[in-house]
């Protein structure tokens, strides 16, 4: 083990948990800790352990208390941090790609020049912590608590080159452009695909065109905790319960309107161009095909915090030999590269991003849903 993990003097967590950690790390895998964790079911205690430059990555760190604590450069690639606590924690400079943050706790922490890139912090708490530096590139930062953060810049491209603001920060502009609104979650227990995207967003469209009163907008799509859940934003928190009602009641209007096929095509349409620049879909946190549904994440691996890609020329012909190197029918074969000519040629931005997904996972059962839903897209002409 190297000394400089050796004297804890700054400890006041508990040693048993401390030994099995240092253990982990001398034999330079995160296997020792995971699965202590996985038999002890204890919630870890490292208040004020002291792990400069560590590799933690993949290590299973959820709830676990690490105030007061000196991390400095430390790798938490892909590790889970979820409901973790990191009050007044030296983070500077870490490592902490595609990580799962919900609902940790960054309170007053110092994340000077930090990569997070692609790590989750939906729900988490960074009030008052130090950002100046950071890489948010992909980040998900859904209902994520920003007050009295200090930063002066970040980055917002994978390489961390490209510095936002060029001239810093204003004074609480950070919070202003990166604060998260109040979320309706929609879930939805059976019967989940890209058409189900596609009705909670012409719904929004449809309710803001009739008032605007709530401005909703589709914020993200997830299944963490195997329920896939679309997460819809309003203006205010009092807005919620309501919304949420009013939202729930336009979708299943809309659902039966679709199995009774009177709904205008045309007019839908019309509508989703509308959303053109809305704000992008965030699809986070797919580990694989959902409950009771055919949508799966981009490359149906478990990659965290994968975003929603267009149909563009560039990877057009990509998806057509996926197809064609595929298993299915060339029935269902042909039926796919029609709804990729129709979606790259004439739908809108916004149906796009949110239909390509669910294209890309090419599942067989996806696939065969299509007819119906080239009947609810109608014609694109």
């Amino acid at each position: 083990m190297e000394n400089r993990f050796q004297e804890q003097n700054t400890f006041l967590g508990d040693r048993k948990h401390l030994a099995v950690l240092l253990e982990s790390i001398k034999q330079g895998t995160s296997k020792t800790w995971n699965n202590w964790r996985i038999e002890s079911q204890e919630v870890p205690n490292l208040i004020g352990v002291c792990l400069p430059r560590a590799d933690l990555s993949n290590y299973d760190f959820s709830a676990t208390d690490f105030d007061d604590s000196d991390l400095t450069k430390v790798n938490f690639t892909s590790c889970d941090l979820s409901g973790a606590n990191f009050y007044r924690a030296n983070m500077r400079e870490v490592k902490m790609f595609h990580a799962i943050a919900y609902g940790a706790h960054f309170r007053k922490a110092i994340l000077n020049n930090a990569n997070l890139a692609g790590t989750i912090f939906n729900g988490a708490d960074l009030k008052g912590a130090i950002l100046t530096g950071c890489n948010i590139y992909g980040i998900g930062r859904t209902g994520w608590e920003i007050e009295d953060v200090q930063c002066e810049y970040v980055y917002t491209d994978p390489l961390g080159r490209e510095q936002f603001p060029k001239k810093g920060f204003k004074p609480e502009q950070f919070e202003k452009i990166y604060k998260s609104y109040p979320l309706i979650d929609l879930e939805f227990h059976e019967n989940f695909d890209a058409l189900t995207i596609l009705m909670v967003n012409y719904a929004s469209v449809q309710l803001n065109n009739e008032g605007g009163k709530f401005d909703f907008q589709v914020k993200e799509v997830t299944a963490y905790g195997g329920i896939p859940t679309i997460k819809v934003s309003v203006r205010t928190k009092e807005q919620v319960t309501e919304g949420t009602q009013l939202l729930k009641e336009r979708v299943s209007n809309l659902q039966k309107q679709l199995e009774t096929s009177q709904m205008n095509e045309g007019k839908l349409f019309a509508l989703l161009s509308a959303t053109l620049n809305s704000p992008p879909v965030n699809q986070t946190n797919f580990y694989g095909q959902v409950t009771g549904g055919q949508f799966v994440n981009g490359n149906n691996m478990g990659v965290l915090n994968s975003f929603p890609s267009m149909v563009t020329t560039n990877n057009y012909y990509q998806l057509i030999e996926e197809i064609d190197s595929s298993d299915l029918t060339k029935e269902e074969k042909s039926i796919g590269k029609q709804l990729l000519d129709e979606v790259r040629n004439n739908a809108s931005a916004a149906a796009k991003e949110q239909v390509g997904i669910w294209v890309r996972s090419l599942t067989k059962s996806a696939l065969k849903q299509l007819p119906s839903l080239l009947d609810f897209l109608g014609p694109l002409s």
